[in-house]
């Protein structure tokens, strides 16, 4: 379900929806939107609460592990963009590597633009064990890069 308070934007898009085939919401779509949008507000805010606690353990385990790293502070969403010019390594083959050595999957931000080339987007919309573990993988690839 899409919520777009501009009519010409809204037909626009629902044009688009229809012609793709997901214009049409299947049985259970219609009551659990409604349900979303007028009993949701707590979840919503014990999520946003869970995602902003692996924001700051993303932060707190870089400003005491990764110092050549720098995270980019932001207040929306549940992605981290990761500076890591300091390693002088653009983050396309960085991340590719990374992958390949530690089978952890960050997106090199160079994929977004050439203001990318030297930073990292991870994901934190999952369990903090997962953040946990995504950050020591991290912390264990870049001290044997720098050996």
């Amino acid at each position: 379900m899409t919520v777009v308070k501009n009519e010409e934007i809204r037909n626009k898009l629902q044009e688009a929806f229809y012609h793709d085939d997901i214009g049409e919401p299947n049985y259970f779509a219609i009551p659990v939107n409604i349900a979303a949008y007028t009993k949701g507000e707590r979840y919503v805010d014990e999520l946003n609460e869970y995602l902003y606690q692996n924001k700051q353990y993303v932060s707190s385990f870089i400003d005491n592990n990764l110092s050549q790293l720098r995270l980019v502070k932001g207040h929306a969403t549940y992605l981290l963009w990761i500076d890591i010019s300091a390693l002088k390594i653009r983050s396309d083959v960085f991340t590719d590597e990374l992958r390949k050595e530690t089978g952890l999957i960050l997106y090199p931000g160079n994929q977004f633009g050439d203001g990318g080339a030297y930073y990292l987007r991870m994901n934190v919309a999952t369990s903090l064990d997962n953040v946990k573990d995504a950050m020591n993988r991290l912390k264990d690839f870049i001290e044997k890069k720098e050996k």
